[in-house]
């Protein structure tokens, strides 16, 4: 390989995407990415004289501290950009992360919603994976664009709020007679937060 900064930004945001990509499939093989790219670049540096070694590792640092910013400031509009993510749905109105009230009435109105998808057709898998891909929809329309610090507060106080509604619907269903559905759902909160919740919509 040449020092050419062009190769060199094409290999760090191919490690990107494909760092991206497995650490939503493998959260735990992150680290062993990161190591494998790093063994990488000392074996490519190796191969070089000392001044183009030393230029390439620069190159390569900077490459990766510019998409490190750029994902630092929108997780989503960085995975969209590398084609790691699609485009999250649009939104009529913005919610800020600092407004707790409106993410608070955000919820219930999406909490009204999926359980109208729980009491629908098809089997309770079928439901369940319906309102996980819409719990998740939602939740990444929410957070596109936001840092990475406003998507965490965003989807604390969602998750919180989400799961007082689950807990207290079942609850209340369980004082009742007759059969109770409960579905399961994952809120997979996109990017490398590990902020996952998991409450229950109850049919």
């Amino acid at each position: 390989m040449t020092v050419d900064s062009g190769s060199i930004r094409t290999m760090v945001e191919d490690f990107w995407r494909d760092f991206l990509a497995g650490a939503q499939s493998d959260p735990n093989g992150s680290r062993q990415m990161l190591e494998n790219f790093d063994a990488r670049i000392d074996s490519i540096a190796s191969s070089m004289p000392p001044e183009d070694a030393h230029n390439f590792q620069n190159l390569v640092e900077e490459e990766r501290d510019a998409l490190f910013q750029e994902y630092r400031r929108s997780p989503d509009a960085l995975k969209v950009r590398l084609g790691v993510l699609g485009p999250p749905p649009s939104r009529a109105n913005d919610i800020s992360a600092q407004d707790h009230q409106a993410i608070i009435r955000a919820v219930q109105s999406d909490y009204l919603d999926l359980q109208v998808i729980a009491r629908g057709q098809g089997s309770l898998h079928d439901r369940s994976v319906k309102v996980d891909r819409e719990l998740e929809a939602r939740v990444r329309s929410y957070i596109a664009g936001m840092s990475m610090e406003d998507q965490a507060e965003f989807s604390r106080v969602y998750n919180e709020e989400y799961n007082r509604l689950v807990m207290t619907r079942l609850s209340e269903r369980k004082s009742q007679s007759g059969c109770v559905v409960v579905m399961a759902v994952g809120i997979g909160v996109i990017g490398l937060i590990g902020l996952t919740g998991y409450g229950f919509i109850v049919a």
